[in-house]
C-alpha cells in the first residue's frame, strides 16, 4: 500500500502540520504552492513531526486542483530538497576527505608510473654504455 494514498483522519488531529499545510480546528492554513516557498517550509520544520497525507487532502483544502498538479508540486520540492542535500554533502569534511584519499591514490598511481620511466631510461643508459661507439660508426659506414 503507497504510503502517500492513505487517508489521514482529519477529526482526530489537533494541528497537524503537511508538506504543504496545516490543519486544525479552525480549518486549513495553506502553503503557498510554488517549490521554492514549500522546500523553506519543508527546511524549517522537522520531517518527523509532518504528516504523509494523500493527495486527496491537498485538493479538498485547494491547494492543487488534481492528483498530477499535486505530485508535480511534489517533484518540484523533491528535486529541491536533493539539491540541497547533495550541495551540502559536497562541501562536508567527509566529502573533502575523499577527495583527498583519491588525489593521493592518483598521485602514486603517477609516481609508479615515472619510476617506471626512471628504470627503464636507467636501463637505455647502461645498455647504451656498454655498447662502443667506434664500433657502431664503422658498421655503418
Amino acid at each position: 500500500m503507497d504510503l502517500m494514498d492513505n487517508k489521514v483522519s482529519e477529526t482526530n488531529l489537533m494541528v497537524s502540520k503537511y508538506w504543504f499545510g496545516d490543519y486544525s480546528s479552525e480549518g486549513w492554513v495553506v502553503a503557498p504552492s510554488d517549490a521554492n516557498s514549500l522546500f523553506e517550509r519543508l527546511s524549517h520544520y522537522s520531517l518527523d513531526f509532518m504528516i504523509l497525507p494523500s493527495w486527496s487532502d491537498a485538493v479538498s483544502c485547494g491547494f492543487c486542483s488534481d492528483r498530477g498538479e499535486y505530485y508535480e508540486i511534489l517533484r518540484d520540492v523533491c528535486i529541491l530538497w536533493s539539491q540541497d542535500k547533495i550541495r551540502s554533502y559536497r562541501f562536508s569534511d567527509e566529502a573533502r576527505l575523499i577527495k583527498l584519499v583519491l588525489i593521493l591514490r592518483e598521485t602514486d598511481h603517477m609516481m609508479g608510473r615515472v619510476a617506471e620511466q626512471i628504470s627503464y631510461c636507467d636501463l637505455c643508459l647502461i645498455s647504451l654504455s656498454n655498447i662502443n661507439v667506434q664500433e657502431v660508426y664503422v658498421t655503418y659506414n
